[in-house]
């Protein structure tokens, strides 16, 4: 027989499914390519393979293997000639989706593993990687050398909430030592939220870290903040601080957490970025006044406000000031229309004296400070008695 002509295909039995659609060729899950010829075939339901022809004719043919010949003569072919080794449909199908698996591998574009269960396939989607934790935590450096971590919450606490250890209850604040725990001029303060990170590197870095004292290059020099950096802990590292720290219950955590929350007054709608947002342009300013000048004087409040608001407008718009004339602390509010305006009232004003008075400035944190009571009437009988002290002056004492 000669194998160049091939025995004619036997017809072929009518499929009860229709054949792939040759216009999405790829959508169907029976389709799969040769891999000598690289032609689209498919098995039907009879096991008949059927190969896409991609000619003029673009029809689906019954494939029919060269070895395939009339019964009775023998398979063999003649000799010194390579015998055919023609692979079933089901077994070529298995190697083309094999093939098509490691060049995706390779190329990089397998996002998903195939894995097959009882002959059903199973997609297993491949984990994410863990976004980064944010870093919550400033780095200073050149501090003087007789720096202390009280003084330290002071002057960062103006920046944000510091964030409290969960067991002590103290500030998290670690001034590094050197071998006879002496310290080094630097420390770690770690906040915590971390906006308040930006907000300490844009207001503290390269400035006094006592603005009420004169610059001098080792009691009172310029300091550098940064970002702090962290680096992988070795296992022994890791196993020595899980030794030494204490075990919190998840409850005793969690209420700790939430009574650090109602520090910031983040707790009450909304997400905290909100209120952040809403903070970001009022600059509570302290030690304004005296609880005693107001009494003394009953226009005093006129001239602080006009005073005040004349400073800071320096700086940007002002769009309200509010005094809380019953806060023993000289609580002033300063609105600004822009954040930056906000930030460069803080560097102006914070370390001040205004009246004899240090003044604080920092941003406000939702604390809710008093007014006293009745102030409309208040506002008007001090305004009434501001009129009279201008005519009299200090000879008669206007009474509110």
């Amino acid at each position: 027989m000669n194998l160049n002509h091939p025995a004619p295909a036997p017809s072929a039995p009518v499929s009860q499914q229709p054949p792939p659609d040759a216009r999405n060729l790829d959508a169907d899950p029976r389709v799969y390519r040769d891999l000598a010829t690289g032609r689209a075939r498919y098995l039907d339901e009879d096991g008949v393979e059927w190969e896409w022809s991609g000619d003029a004719t673009r029809s689906w043919f019954p494939v029919v293997e060269p070895d395939v010949v009339q019964a009775g003569e023998p398979a063999a072919a003649e000799e010194g000639a390579e015998s055919l080794n023609v692979l079933p449909a089901a077994l070529k199908r298995k190697q083309f989706l094999e093939e098509k698996k490691r060049k995706e591998r390779e190329a990089g574009g397998a996002d998903d593993t195939a894995a097959e269960s009882e002959g059903n396939p199973a997609k297993k989607r491949k984990r994410d990687p863990k976004p980064p934790k944010p870093v919550t935590a400033i780095y200073l450096s050149h501090l003087p050398a007789d720096v202390t971590a009280s003084e330290l919450r002071d002057v960062c606490s103006k920046y944000g909430i510091i964030m409290e250890d969960l067991t002590t209850g103290l500030p998290r604040i670690k001034i590094y030592l050197d071998a006879d725990g002496n310290p080094k001029g630097d420390a770690l303060v770690t906040y915590y939220k971390e906006e308040s990170v930006a907000l300490a590197i844009d207001l503290l870095d390269d400035a006094p870290l006592r603005p009420d004292r004169p610059e001098h290059p080792t009691e009172n020099p310029r300091v550098k903040v940064s970002v702090a950096q962290f680096r992988e802990k070795s296992d022994e590292e890791r196993a020595a601080a899980q030794a030494s720290r204490l075990i919190l219950d998840k409850r005793t955590t969690q209420r700790k957490l939430a009574r650090i929350d109602k520090k910031l007054d983040w707790f009450e709608s909304g997400p905290s970025e909100k209120k952040l947002a809403r903070y970001s342009r009022v600059v509570a300013l302290k030690h304004m006044f005296s609880l005693k000048e107001l009494e003394d004087e009953p226009g005093v409040l006129l001239e602080i406000s006009e005073d005040v608001r004349e400073e800071c407008e320096k700086v940007g718009e002002v769009t309200s000031l509010t005094i809380y004339d019953a806060e023993p602390d000289g609580v002033i509010l300063v609105r600004f229309k822009e954040e930056l305006s906000a930030l460069a009232c803080i560097k102006l004003m914070d370390g001040r004296f205004f009246g004899g008075q240090k003044v604080t400035a920092a941003l406000f944190d939702g604390t809710k400070y008093r007014r006293s009571k009745a102030t409309d009437a208040t506002d008007e009988a001090r305004l009434q008695a501001y009129e009279q002290w201008l005519q009299h002056g200090d000879d008669k004492k206007a009474e509110p």
